[in-house]
């Protein structure tokens, strides 16, 4: 009987890895989920962030849910996603701790999984933040993963100094989120 109980308790904790897995894709969270941007139906090769506004990159690493590591003319650089906010690691509520945690593992396996990253610069913002990290939208395979972490709770809508071209899409992932109790909308207060 205790190795039919164990047997049971083996399969369902393989079930439950494999289901938070499936979680982690670049699938909409759920089925009222709002449509983020396109992303523009053009070649991306030979672009530059700077001169044509786009970049094809590659992953280079991770560092948590709203920055990363990206390979751009071969070196790795430092990338902060534009207008969005992810609880830090170092929060001192727990449910911000683990919150962020999963922000990163999401952001992780887009961006590892991804078959192509586009960076996109955006005119209104400066291309660099104060801590000399490039800003910029960032897609995984034509998806805006700054609006996915948004709609999934995983991050907040911030640091807006102009009119920045997605932010409408933003807003309404936050809204969704919220309405939702997704993420950092979900923890109590």
């Amino acid at each position: 009987m205790k190795r039919k109980y164990a047997i049971i308790s083996v399969v369902f904790a393989i079930a439950m890895i494999f289901n938070s897995c499936s979680a982690l894709t670049n699938e909409p969270a759920g089925r009222n989920e709002p449509a983020g941007p396109a992303l523009p139906d053009i070649s991306y090769e030979g672009m530059d962030f700077f001169t044509n506004g786009y970049e094809s990159v590659e992953f280079a690493g991770q560092i948590d849910g709203d920055s990363t590591l990206l390979f751009i003319d071969g070196e790795s650089v430092e990338v902060r996603f534009l207008a969005i906010d992810t609880p830090e690691m170092d929060a001192d509520d727990g449910g911000l701790r683990e919150l962020a945690s999963d922000a990163g593992e999401f952001t992780w396996d887009i961006l590892a999984n991804a078959g192509s990253i586009i960076i996109e610069r955006d005119s209104q913002s400066d291309a660099y933040d104060k801590y000399g990290r490039l800003l910029a939208w960032v897609w995984a395979d034509g998806v805006l993963l700054n609006h996915s972490l948004v709609s999934r709770g995983f991050a907040t809508v911030r640091y807006l100094y102009g009119d920045y071209r997605h932010t409408s899409f933003l807003f309404e992932a936050q809204e969704y989120a919220m309405n939702n109790g997704a993420g950092v909308w979900g923890l109590p207060d």
